[in-house]
Parts: structure tokens; sequence; C-alpha cells
């Protein structure tokens, strides 16, 4: 079995603000991005992650407390703005730090887990050196997860025929619950592996269990050092020399 993982379903395109930005300038790249938060980013390292609930918290103070909703906030809003809190206030002041982050090579379901337990609804993704490479928010991991399998069974066998009904033969393709099982028989090793690997990285596949056998096993075979003496095209990985 394997997991889909974080860096197939995650985002590239992202918004990271700086702790040196202004509130004013956060709420507008979440409002203007129709997003509910965003990693901060300092020396290309993840610092810490700014939402919607932070900026709240930071920016509508009351004598009862603060504000914990949208439309109190609204309420207050002009008030807030002609104090200037809004652009004197820094990202850095308000943002929620450490950063709970995921490295690209975890699996869905262990994102899931995350987000669920640190009550999240996105994760900077990181790399071992810290460095953002992506965003992977809870709508991301619910629809690599929640995908009808029939839809996903249908992709699976779509995407794998592309290696062609010699390669491949009759390959059967089941799947429940977002895990494939693949069975049937296939010209050689590499193609098995080639299979499988497109199966799991088919949208929604969040396992493969692997059944399938192979006619021939290629990893044995090394390239030819010379022509064949009867067709010298008869090169490459699958001719044995002689």
């Amino acid at each position: 079995m394997q997991d889909m993982r974080v860096d197939e379903i995650m985002t590239q395109l992202f918004v990271a603000l700086k702790p040196a930005d202004s509130i004013h300038h956060a709420a507008q790249r979440l409002a203007r991005n129709h997003i509910s938060g965003a990693p901060v980013v300092e020396n290309n390292r993840v610092v810490g992650v700014i939402s919607e609930s932070d900026i709240i918290r930071a920016t509508y103070p009351t004598e009862h407390g603060i504000i914990t909703n949208f439309l109190d906030a609204i309420a207050n809003l002009r008030h807030v703005e002609s104090e200037g809190s809004l652009h004197e206030l820094r990202v850095g002041e308000a943002m929620s730090s450490p950063a709970i982050t995921v490295p690209p090579y975890a699996s869905v379901w262990e994102a899931a887990a995350l987000t669920e337990r640190h009550r999240v609804k996105r994760l900077p993704v990181v790399d071992e050196k810290g460095w953002l490479v992506g965003v992977v928010s809870r709508a991301d991991l619910v629809r690599a997860m929640g995908r009808n399998d029939h839809s996903i069974r249908t992709d699976v066998v779509e995407t794998v025929s592309i290696l062609g009904d010699d390669a491949i033969g009759r390959l059967e393709v089941e799947v429940a619950d977002g895990i494939a099982t693949i069975g049937g028989l296939v010209d050689r090793k590499s193609t098995k592996r080639l299979a499988i690997e497109l199966a799991r990285r088919t949208p929604g596949v969040v396992k493969v269990v692997d059944n399938v056998q192979f006619e021939m096993d290629d990893d044995e075979l090394v390239p030819a050092r010379h022509a064949h003496p009867n067709d010298p095209w008869a090169t490459g990985p699958l001719v044995r020399d002689n």
C-alpha cells in the first residue's frame, strides 16, 4: 500500500506575508484572494501563520474582551480605521507562531490528522531546509480523499492505459473508499512499476494495493555494448549481449 503524498495535491501558487507587513495589508491580501489565512515567511522560512481570527483578535478589542465574529468586526471597522490601528499593527505581532507545518512527503492522512489536532484550515508545506514549497488546505485534503470511487476508477483506468494495450494487457482495477486494488498481467516488471506509480498519482487515490503480475523481469537486463549482428537497429536495454 502507498499513500497519496501532500506534494501531489498542494498548491504552489499561494499568498505569503512578511512579519513587517501591516495588518491592513494582510487583511486586504486575504480578502482579495478569498482565503482565511496565509503563511508568514522571513528569510525563505516559515515563522508563523496569520489568519482572519488572528487579525480580528489583534484589531478589534472591546471593553468586554475581543470580537470573535466578522459581523461584530464589520460593525466596528470604521472606528478602528479612524484610530489607524490597521496600518500600525504588524503581522509579526498578530500571527500564530510557531506555524504548524507538514513535509511534502507526508501522506494526506497525516496532513488531515494535523489539521484536526491543531484545528487549522491550512498547512504550510516545508522542505528539509524549512523553506516554504507549497500550501495544502483542508479543502484540498477533502477533495483528495472524498472523490466518488467510480470516478476515481475511471481516471485510474484511463491514466494507466497510456502504457498501451500491448504492455499492460488486461489490468483489473477496483476502487473502494479511495483504495485502488490493481491486478492482472503486464509484459515487464518495469511496466508494472509504471502502472502502479500512475495509479498512485491519480487524484483521489489514497492507497494502492499491488496484485499485478509480470511476464519478464527486466531489472537484470543491461544495455547492449554492440549492435546485434543480424540487426544493427537492435540496441537498447532489452537486448542481451551474446
